[in-house]
């Protein structure tokens, strides 16, 4: 089995033989987009279907928005997940924290969606505030002190006389993880282009919608785009990472497609625009499978088999939705999308 994280995932997938020091974010990944098709062939139907049912409840609450159907739907799932972990595990494995599955409907319907009220970017603060810290006495003072000076830094920088030492700090307070050559309609294009003369024959004949009068089309491999990189398959994939599979909007329904290029064009179809503008050129992937829960009538909506189809779609990056999480098993292929815009690990 190969599971490539996306870029912005932080952690590339352990051993469960790791599983006692996997971190909270392993954790979370692995009920969201790994177990399902980790488990998928080994677990009895009616334990995988059981499973399903906590992954899809925790999808539902966790997305952008949840209706009223879908909060009733993760309710019920919830309720039948507890209700059987009994018959199929032990009855002394039912603690208090499966007890409290059953109410995490009701305080979504009251607090919001489950990323409101995560706690992750409030532990990733604390975790930058305690490394403020260097002494065992006056905590609070080293912290208002460390913290007056991060937060002033950029204007201390900014009046200094020009000098190599400005030009350094500088460098540092703006360094970047990755060298943009170019923002194109608010995207950024990462790394050098290539010549369309390069370009996959499988894909080339999208160009064929192009006027190629006074026109100049490059291969792009990468693009960054709001929260998310997305990397084509054109480029020289990373042996432990894959972003080349994004959620996308086309003839406003949301599909799922490998990126196979990045088509950068120059020419007067782009006014308005800037002087250039970029398309990508997306293989669609179509669900042939999807994983029942304890439901009939319920599946888990954000994990499922897909297969890849003959059409290819040239869209803008607004398009671009998100970076899903590609599980390749023998000939299968997973694909988990993200349950919401709001949290890029």
């Amino acid at each position: 089995m190969s599971i490539k994280p996306p870029a912005h995932v932080p952690r590339v997938p352990r051993s469960l033989k790791e599983l006692a020091s996997w971190k909270m974010k392993e954790l979370k990944a692995w009920l969201l987009d790994y177990s399902l098709p980790v488990l998928s062939g080994v677990l009895p139907e009616m334990y995988l279907n059981h499973h399903a049912s906590l992954v899809a409840a925790s999808q539902l609450l966790n997305s952008d928005t949840v209706s009223e159907v879908n909060l009733n739907t993760a309710k019920i799932l919830l309720e039948k997940y507890v209700q059987y972990v009994a018959d199929l595990y032990d009855p002394n494995v039912l603690t208090i924290n499966f007890h409290l599955l059953v109410h995490l409907a009701d305080k979504v319907q009251a607090l919001g969606p489950l990323w409101v009220n995560s706690c992750f970017p409030l532990e990733s603060i604390n975790g930058i505030i305690l490394s403020l810290v260097h002494g065992t006495r006056w905590a609070e003072r080293q912290i208002a002190s460390s913290m007056q000076i991060c937060l002033g830094l950029p204007e201390i920088i900014k009046n200094l006389p020009e000098s190599t030492t400005k030009q350094y700090c500088s460098k540092i307070i703006n360094r970047r993880k990755f060298k943009g050559t170019d923002i194109v309609n608010k995207s950024v294009v990462i790394g050098p282009s290539d010549n369309v003369e390069n370009i996959n024959p499988e894909v080339a004949h999208v160009l064929d919608g192009f006027d190629m009068t006074d026109s100049k089309i490059v291969i792009v491999h990468s693009i960054k785009r709001g929260k998310y990189i997305y990397v084509a398959e054109s480029s020289k994939l990373s042996a432990i990472r894959d972003s080349s599979v994004a959620a996308y909007i086309h003839d406003q329904k949301l599909e799922v497609g490998v990126i196979k290029t990045f088509l950068r064009v120059f020419n007067n179809d782009c006014i308005g625009k800037g002087p250039s503008c970029i398309y990508a050129v997306v293989n669609r992937l179509e669900v042939i499978k999807q994983f029942s829960t304890l439901l009939p009538e319920v599946f888990v909506p954000n994990v499922a088999e897909f297969t890849p189809t003959q059409d290819l779609h040239l869209i803008s990056p607004e398009m671009l939705v998100g970076v899903c999480v590609k599980i390749n098993f023998d000939d299968h292929l997973f694909i988990s999308i993200p349950c919401n815009s709001k949290e890029v690990e």
